[in-house]
């Protein structure tokens, strides 16, 4: 989950977390392992990072709660280089989407699916 703090929507970030955790609980055979908060500040995205690294995870799925600047997503993968499975949240005031353009661009050395 990522997003930029004064944004609209980013106050929704904790919930929304909770909420697709606790939608992909119940996928059976996928293994999952949870973010232990947003990514939201400049400390956050490496911390994050580290963590799943440590998890030794095989991808990452990134939930863009509001605009965000592309640094969030790049230096968690500074951190932990896997494949994304992007999402942005939708609605027009979020700003999701134009969040996970500029990571997405073809110059990034990162796949994001």
């Amino acid at each position: 989950m990522v997003a930029s703090p004064l944004e609209v929507g980013a106050w929704s970030a904790p919930t929304v977390l909770g909420q697709l955790q606790q939608a992909l609980g119940g996928m059976g055979s996928l293994e999952l392992c949870p973010s232990p908060k947003p990514v939201t500040d400049a400390a956050s995205p490496a911390e994050t990072g580290r963590y799943f690294y440590d998890q030794r995870v095989d991808a990452l799925g990134v939930v863009a709660v509001s605009w965000l600047e592309d640094y969030l997503i790049l230096d968690l993968l500074e951190e932990c280089a896997v494949p994304v499975l992007a999402r942005a949240r939708p609605g027009m005031e979020t700003g999701a989407l134009c969040g996970m353009q500029q990571p997405g661009k073809p110059d990034h050395d990162r796949p994001l699916a």
